[in-house]
């Protein structure tokens, strides 16, 4: 389902006819989708991490904590893919917008890779490294393949 919304998200922003809905509603529209990837992402988990009940009880407050802070990134990396649309549909992606974004990117992708590496060191410390390893593998199998159907859908024209 998460590749499939990413899909349609950046198909729809890279189609946007400028200016034809206000950018505030767009951004609403995905940020609401966002919260149905995320309760997709957290079904996957739960499938593929096989965790016992008490290491579910430990588990699940820090996945809650960990994914609210991704979320959050997420919905602030909406803007960045509304602006690159409107810019790239009106062919008016100067140098500087150019350099704004990519510097908004990677700010993004540091903060996310930090705040992945504190949550897959505290999963060690305070369940297992078996389980800390695990989500790793996991998460990062879903993150590639949402990556990749977002950015094969980016027009390189």
């Amino acid at each position: 389902m998460r590749r499939t919304f990413i899909t349609l998200l950046l198909s729809s922003l890279l189609s946007l006819p400028a200016l034809a809905a206000p950018v505030d509603s767009i951004k609403a529209e995905l940020a609401a989708n966002l919260v149905s990837v995320e309760a997709s992402r957290k079904q996957a988990v739960a499938a593929n991490l096989g965790l016992s009940d008490s290491e579910a009880q430990a588990f699940w407050p820090l996945y809650q904590s960990y994914r609210e802070q991704i979320s959050a990134l997420a919905h602030e990396g909406l803007g960045t893919l509304v602006d690159y649309a409107v810019l790239h549909n009106q062919q008016s992606l100067t140098q500087v917008d150019a350099a704004n974004i990519l510097d908004d990117v990677l700010k993004r992708e540091a903060q996310r890779s930090v705040l992945k590496e504190h949550f897959i060191q505290q999963l060690a410390r305070e369940i297992s490294p078996r389980i800390a390893l695990r989500f790793l593998l996991v998460e990062g199998q879903m993150d590639a393949l949402s990556r990749y159907d977002a950015l094969r859908q980016i027009p390189l024209d």
